[in-house]
């Protein structure tokens, strides 16, 4: 017999080795299986987590839809807690929202959402929208130049220190434009130009909710709704023989010649309102030296330092539609644009009251001055704001819900 290993020897080897691989396999599957139900556990934890958010998200909106329908009589006394029913489920998660009355219609609400070992909380006030809270607004842009200036008065005195002007995205102010302050909305930049008053300086805030109210009046049963024969519509402004306090226009657009435009009958608790059709421009016209004969002058007579702007609402629905000031004219409102174009001459020009604009873009010597009066005045649309949430139990409110 020749020399070699016998059979029972290379077979007594062999065992060792299949036991090894046998033991290597089964570990890389156990691995493996370790790793993919880790992976499940920490996807499955992960999906919980974000889930619990959008629990707590709808339980601001049962919020939001039960506090913007009650009436004042259902409302509890200011400072006390809505005692109704405050719970609800979303999916497999369920919210729980508590609210405190802290105005005539004003909440502090807060909402707990939990999917399954997950707990998220949100924060948020509800109320009605305040649409004109400083001198000039503009969404996405707000730029100053050369002599440009914000300032405020409250009826009885002059520069109350408020004439602010702010944006949700870019604030620029160029050369010695100069402001009260500088209105930093969701992070908007700023560029740090332009001169602020002594007193006043840069705040922040939560991003601005505009909503598009103009293009609502022309929705079914809006006030300018296309389809209510009894809504009278004009194709301008001019074709209005007088405009008169409290009175709602509907128009395909408003064009001021020169000349004055002012309000007649006696002042009520209404504004006129004016809503400008999609598409359709706001537009101050006429030129030269002398405001309110050469240039338009809208809800202002020549000379005035404290008109009442808060006696005129302007809104203008989205739809391409522009605000444009030509030389010299001067208007004394609310406007509300945020979804148009607002742009000034290369000249002089003052608007008392509050502009709200997507873009604006002021020339030349253009005067903002805000009318403090319009701190009262809110529309009649329930808004949440200021949505947040909070770790654990802490709480942003004054008064904890």
């Amino acid at each position: 017999m020749s020399k070699g290993s016998s059979p029972g020897r290379s077979q007594a080897g062999s065992i060792p080795l299949v036991l090894l691989a046998a033991i290597v396999v089964g570990g890389l599957i156990i691995a493996l299986y370790t790793d993919v139900s880790t992976g499940q556990r920490l996807a499955s934890a992960d999906r919980d987590f974000h889930q619990a958010v959008q629990v707590a998200d709808a339980g601001l909106q049962d919020a939001f839809t039960v506090l913007a329908g009650l009436d004042l009589a259902d409302r509890p006394e200011i400072g006390e807690a809505y005692t109704g029913t405050t719970t609800g489920t979303l999916g497999r998660g369920e919210y729980e929202w508590t609210a405190v009355r802290v105005g005539t219609n004003l909440w502090e609400v807060r909402s707990v959402g939990v999917f399954g070992v997950h707990t998220r909380t949100l924060e948020a006030s509800m109320g009605p929208l305040y649409l004109f809270a400083l001198a000039a607004f503009g969404d996405i842009l707000i730029e100053l130049r050369g002599a440009n200036s914000a300032d405020s008065y409250d009826g009885t005195n002059t520069n109350t220190g408020l004439g602010s002007v702010g944006s949700n995205n870019q604030i620029t102010l160029r050369g010695n434009a100069t402001v009260d302050w500088v209105v930093r909305y969701g992070g908007a930049a700023y560029n740090n130009g332009g001169v602020i008053r002594t007193g006043g300086g840069i705040e922040t805030g939560d991003e601005q909710e505009l909503p598009d109210l103009g293009s609502e009046a022309y929705a079914s049963g809006g006030a300018c709704d296309p389809d209510d024969d009894d809504i009278p519509f004009y194709d301008d402004i001019m074709d209005i023989d007088e405009l008169k306090h409290g009175e709602t226009y509907c128009v395909a657009q408003a064009r001021f010649p020169a000349g004055e435009h002012l309000l007649s009958g006696t002042r009520g608790d209404d504004p006129t309102r004016i809503f400008i059709a999609p598409s359709g421009n706001l537009e101050l016209l006429g030129q030269g030296n002398n405001p309110c004969t050469g240039a338009s002058c809208v809800n202002y007579s020549i000379g005035e330092t404290q008109p009442d702007a808060t006696a005129l609402e302007i809104y203008l629905a989205g739809g391409g539609g522009e605000v444009l000031a030509n030389n010299h004219s001067i208007i004394a409102a609310g406007i509300y644009a945020p979804l148009s174009n607002c742009s000034g001459p290369n000249a002089q020009g003052d608007i008392y009251g509050s502009i709200v604009c997507r873009t604006l873009d002021s020339k030349g010597g253009w005067e903002f001055h805000y009318d403090e009066r319009f701190d009262d005045v809110a529309v009649d649309y329930f808004a949440i704001t200021g949505v947040r949430e909070e770790p654990g139990d802490t709480t942003s409110f004054a008064t904890t819900p």
